[in-house]
């Protein structure tokens, strides 16, 4: 086993940094669940060695969606994960710059103006957010549009609560990979029940439109 120690200390600024997109993670690609950080994982029987060799990047397309991270050998974490995770420790202040002086300041530092190879967005330092160069930046509309319509996810056979980690784990691992939805459909009928998971800590009711409150005004 390869235990995996994270000292965090929860303060405001702190941030977990992002893996390089060229990074390599490890899959069974005859029909593996999870992704590995190296390519002989002792969970995996011999006759799959070795692995197959993918970018972590790849991990955010249709294809690697469903994969969970391996619990023997550690490797990094989804980048869904650690975007959560950002949002969460710098309280929704997290601020992200492309390295070729864009127009733009972005709230996604996996945004999908950049091809994969610009990804992902570096976070930005006190000392740039103080900048001149900072203030003349722009908010991304595509960021803007996202952070207003979160993904949330669910567990459609009878969960209480929605989350804003497709693999919470306050969820049986049985019920894993949560069912996404959007925010703006948090009080339609089949989500208005569910209460925020207070585990993963996803954006709570009121903050953001919803198709309900779109229409009453």
């Amino acid at each position: 086993l390869n235990p995996r120690l994270v000292i965090w200390e929860d303060c405001e600024g702190r941030y977990y940094p992002l893996p390089d997109s060229d990074t390599s993670v490890y899959i069974n690609a005859s029909g593996g669940k999870m992704y590995h950080r190296r390519a002989v994982c002792p969970c995996i029987s011999e006759e799959y060695y070795p692995l197959k060799a993918i970018p972590y990047i790849d991990l955010m397309s249709p294809e690697y969606a469903s994969l969970k991270p391996c619990t023997q050998c550690n490797p990094p974490e989804r980048p869904e994960t650690y975007v959560q995770m950002n949002v969460t420790f710098t309280s929704g202040n997290a601020i992200y710059l492309d390295d070729s002086n864009g127009a733009y300041y972005h709230k996604n530092p996996y945004c999908s103006l950049y091809s994969k190879s610009d990804l992902p967005l570096h976070m930005a330092t006190l000392t740039e957010r103080n900048s001149e160069a900072f203030a003349s930046l722009l908010p991304c509309p595509i960021c803007v549009g996202k952070t207003q319509n979160p993904t949330l996810y669910y567990n459609p056979k009878g969960g209480k609560r929605y989350h804003s980690d497709s693999y919470c784990s306050s969820v049986n691992s049985d019920r894993l990979p949560l069912t996404p939805f959007d925010y703006y459909q948090l009080d339609d009928p089949e989500f208005a029940p569910l209460s925020p998971c207070p585990y993963c800590r996803p954006p709570a009711r009121g903050i953001y439109p919803t198709r309900k409150t779109s229409s009453q005004n």
